[in-house]
This record gives C-alpha cells, sequence and structure tokens, in this order.
C-alpha cells in the first residue's frame, strides 16, 4: 500500500467516524438481470462489471447498458450455481481469466457434481467483450462425494497478485471424514496459487505449509465447512471469509500477511466446541462475528465487500454484508474494534440477496433475486446516489436548457485544435432585469470527464468579439462542467459576488453527425 492510499483511508476514515450513525443506506438498481451470483471488474479501465449468473451465463454490464450477448456462457454445463470468476492485475495485457465453476455433465441429474473446476480461460482476439471458450485450461479438478456442503468461495486474487480459492469439506452435514483438519485433501481449505506461468500453475514460495510434507502444498488456511464468500480489501489488504457453519455463520478476518490459520471445522462450530478435541482452542482462528439469529438460519448470511469509493464517506472502510432471507444489510467496522452495524431493515422482508461485488473505483453493488422484491444488480450508497460522470467528447456540443430556468440556456462546444480538446460555453441569462451573457473556454486532457472554466461576462452587441471592442468584459470567477451523460451536464459555479451553486443542463439540441450513446 502506497503512502498515498494510506493517507487518503486515515482521512476517509476519520471523516466518516460521526457519519456513521447516519447512513442513509439505499439500493439503486443498475440492472434487472436475475439469478447473479457474483459480480466483478477487470481492472483495465473499461468501467465493465461481470456479471455471472447461476445458469452458467456471464453477461457484461457498460456505463450504456447489458450486453446481450455474453461474454461467456457455460448454460447446459452447470446447474448448482456456484460460480465466480475474476481477473488477474495483469489482465489487460494478457486477456487471460479465471473461472470456479461445477461440472456436472457427466451426472446430469445427480444431486452432486461429478467435478469442481478452476480453470483459464482467454478473451477473443476480435473481440475484447467475448471470451474463446475453446481456450479452457483446467488447473484445479475437485471432486466432492456428497451433496452439501461443497460451496466455493469467491474466486479472488489477493493484492499479493496470487489466486485463493475456498472449499467446502464436501462431506455430510457434520463432516463425518474429517476433511475439514486433514491437511491431505482440499476440502475444506484455501488454496493460494501463482497462476503467472503460461501454463498450468506454480506454487508460491511462501505459502505457510510449502515445506511440510504433511499438508499439500497448495493449502493456504484449514478447518472450513462452507466457505461461500471471500473478499479483500483492496487498501488494507485484509482477507475476509465467511464459513456457513452447522448452526453457526462465521465471519473470519484474516490480516494481511497472516497464513496458515486453522478455522476451528469441524472441531468447532463457531467458537462453540463442536466434535472436539477442544482443550488446545489457542492453535484456533475463531471469528469476528458469529450469526446464529439470521430469520432461516445461519446459511442465509451472504458476504460482502469492503466499501472504497470516494462517494460516500461514511461507508468508507466497511464490509457490507447481508441476509438473504430478509433483506437486511449490516455494515462491519474492523478498524481496532469490531462494530457490527445494522444499515438496512427493510420493513417488509424481502428475500433473494445472493452477492456483493465491487467495481473499478470501489463502488460496492448487492444482487438480488426475490419473487417478492424488485429483482436485479443495485449499487448501494449513502442517500441518493451521486451521479456518474463519463468523458467529455465533441458530440456534447449543442444547445442546453437550464433545469427550472426555462428562459435561459446554454451554448457549448467540444472541439479540438493543436493546442488539444477544449471546451468553450456562452450562458444567455439575466443581471437585473437585462440580458446577460457569461463565457468561458478552457483546454482539457482527453478522456476527462471534468473541465473548469475561467468565466467572465459580455454585455453590448458583439459580446462574441473577443478584440474587446465595444464589448465590456469582466472575469468574475469559475464553472465546473461534469459529463453526466451525453445528453447531460452538471455546472457547479463559484462566483465572488454572485454566489455559489450548480446547474443541471439538459441538451436540446445537437450537432448533426455528432452522436453518442449512454
Amino acid at each position: 500500500m502506497n503512502l498515498l492510499s494510506v493517507l487518503l483511508t486515515a482521512l476517509l476514515a476519520a471523516a466518516s467516524l460521526d457519519a456513521i450513525a447516519q447512513i442513509d443506506l439505499r439500493l439503486t438498481r443498475v440492472t434487472a438481470l436475475e439469478n447473479v451470483v457474483d459480480i466483478k471488474h477487470a481492472g483495465d479501465g473499461s468501467g465493465r462489471l461481470f456479471l455471472v449468473q447461476d445458469t452458467g451465463a456471464i453477461r457484461i454490464l457498460k456505463r450504456d447498458g447489458l450486453m446481450q450477448a455474453p461474454f461467456l456462457d457455460l448454460t447446459g454445463r452447470t446447474e448448482f450455481g456456484q460460480l465466480s470468476i475474476a481477473f488477474p492485475p495483469d489482465f489487460e495485457n494478457t486477456g487471460r481469466f479465471y473461472l470456479a465453476y461445477p461440472d456436472d455433465t457427466g451426472n446430469p441429474g445427480l444431486s452432486v457434481p461429478s467435478n469442481h473446476f478452476v480453470s483459464r480461460f482467454q478473451v477473443s482476439d476480435s473481440n475484447p467483450d467475448r471470451a474463446d471458450p475453446e481456450s479452457e485450461e483446467t488447473l484445479v479438478r475437485i471432486e466432492p462425494r456428497f451433496s452439501s456442503p461443497n460451496g466455493g468461495g469467491k474466486l479472488q486474487f489477493g493484492p499479493d497478485g496470487m489466486l485463493y480459492y475456498a472449499f467446502g469439506d464436501g462431506g455430510t452435514c457434520c463432516d463425518d471424514e474429517g476433511n475439514g483438519q486433514d491437511t491431505q485433501t482440499l476440502l475444506g481449505k484455501i488454496l493460494r496459487i501463482d497462476v503467472s506461468p503460461d501454463t498450468g500453475f506454480a506454487i508460491p514460495a511462501d505459502n505457510p505449509f510449502v515445506n511440510d510434507a504433511e499438508v499439500l502444498n497448495e493449502i493456504w488456511a484449514i478447518g472450513l465447512r462452507n466457505p461461500r464468500y471471500m473478499a479483500f480489501d483492496r487498501i488494507t489488504g485484509e482477507h475476509f471469509v465467511v464459513d456457513l457453519g452447522r448452526q453457526i455463520t462465521e465471519i473470519n478476518l484474516q490480516p494481511p500477511g497472516a497464513s496458515g490459520q486453522n478455522y476451528g471445522w469441524a472441531r468447532f462450530d463457531g467458537s462453540e466446541c463442536f466434535q472436539g478435541p477442544c482443550n488446545d482452542s489457542g492453535q484456533i482462528a475463531f471469528p469476528i462475528v458469529e450469526i446464529e439469529d439470521m430469520d432461516a438460519g445461519p446459511d442465509t448470511e451472504v458476504g460482502g465487500q469492503v466499501y472504497r469509493g470516494l462517494d460516500y464517506p461514511a461507508l468508507q472502510g466497511l464490509y457490507l454484508y447481508g441476509d438473504s432471507s430478509s433483506g437486511r444489510i449490516w455494515g462491519l467496522k474492523t478498524d481496532g474494534t469490531v462494530d457490527n452495524m445494522l444499515l438496512r431493515d427493510p420493513a417488509e422482508r424481502a428475500p433473494g440477496i445472493s452477492t456483493f461485488g465491487e467495481d473499478e473505483v470501489g463502488n460496492v453493488y448487492v444482487a438480488v433475486t426475490s419473487p417478492l422484491s424488485e429483482s436485479g444488480v443495485f449499487l448501494i450508497s449513502d442517500g441518493a446516489p451521486v451521479a456518474p460522470s463519463r468523458p467529455i467528447v465533441a458530440a456534447h456540443s449543442g444547445t442546453y436548457v437550464v433545469d427550472g430556468l426555462p428562459d435561459q440556456g446554454f451554448f457549448i462546444t467540444v472541439d479540438e485544435n493543436a493546442s488539444g480538446p477544449f471546451l468553450f460555453f456562452a450562458w444567455f441569462t439575466f443581471l437585473d432585469g437585462e440580458p446577460f451573457w457569461l463565457v468561458g473556454i478552457e483546454f482539457f486532457v482527453e478522456g476527462d470527464a471534468n473541465v473548469v472554466t475561467p468565466v467572465s461576462t459580455r454585455r453590448g452587441p458583439g459580446f462574441l468579439d473577443f478584440s474587446g471592442t465595444g464589448v465590456e468584459a469582466d472575469e468574475i470567477g469559475t464553472m465546473s462542467f461534469t459529463a453526466e451523460s451525453c445528453t447531460r451536464f452538471r455546472v457547479d459555479y463559484d462566483f465572488d459576488q454572485f454566489g455559489v451553486g450548480s446547474l443541471d443542463l439538459d441538451k436540446l439540441t445537437g450537432v448533426k453527425g455528432l452522436a453518442c450513446e449512454d
């Protein structure tokens, strides 16, 4: 973590301490796509969200909407819903990504998948929004013997660039085969592998048991029953592992740099002695939160994601997780002390929360599939969501009306010359009841979503005559233009003598031949 990240985290955390009690948690639907079980971003600057459905289809959500053609489709090969996707830090350069999924092709109709895979895939050479289904290379194959619990934790790349994956004990209700504590099986474990080789994978030299002949080298942690959800905090490196126990759901926290934890199953269920032996509990990493009072039992808890965006300071550093049977959402703080806060408790319980995820800038999303409530993928915000911005382009040129001021308007031109792209505007308004113009021009960097222009007043018949002849001009402040869509600008102004405020501009007419899509 660099110094800037440390300072930013400290400042945001300090700013949010007094605001937590006032969080107004809201869910705003970004797509109606149902049956989403994993939400990931590619980290390539594209802003895409990859939504994995329990049928095996992976869809891409862009700023302008949900793509119709799937990124990859395993429909017909998997029916168990425990799918997860992960993108390595070098995805932008390699186009390689990873998928964990159960495959019941060999045993159609049976209650247990024949195999559970972690595989490498390649993006199509001709289309970055499509994967090559023929490029699959199997890295890990696990064959459970029973139908439950087989939960595969979310496939994750850690801040160290290694790939992490978790799998359940593969047994019946109470781990009769002892897989949780058996270090010669991958069942009931967290795995950590290095996928940087061109083919296959390598064992990281700093894996905790790499020199122990009694432990499989891939193992990172042991003692798990059904580790359905895992997530890293992108700032601190803390690793949250949610394990669905027999009677107790655990939220485990692995500190950055720690390894080799034993989370206790099936000797312990949570911190309760279950099968024993329990007299040497000092070797066990007990959960930081134990959940016994979910509406429909411990298996209804859905693990979460740490908020690291910049739009909602009160959410900063909170691990957001929920209850799939009620729709409730909690925020968990772990900075020195553990504080578990209920942030959303709907008056009418609405089951269906299936997963949480984040985008490239740290916003957190939750997927909901419910016959009793609105389904889809939702942005989590504190209060009304902050409108997203988009790059300013030539297609933003046109005439705009001012929301709430129908007698005023803007002329905006976005163009480019030898010095680069620029934005010019002329605002027709009134001063003391007389027509009055404000104008400005400023260069910006290609791809910027915001440009701040100096503003001057213009009076007289030749208000656009920049020679100054017959024109009164005074510099009065600045205006900040932020493109929220192809047809909308948010404008914040700071005029010393006329005050500070904001405007919403909606496009009235565009320039022929210049069009963009939201």
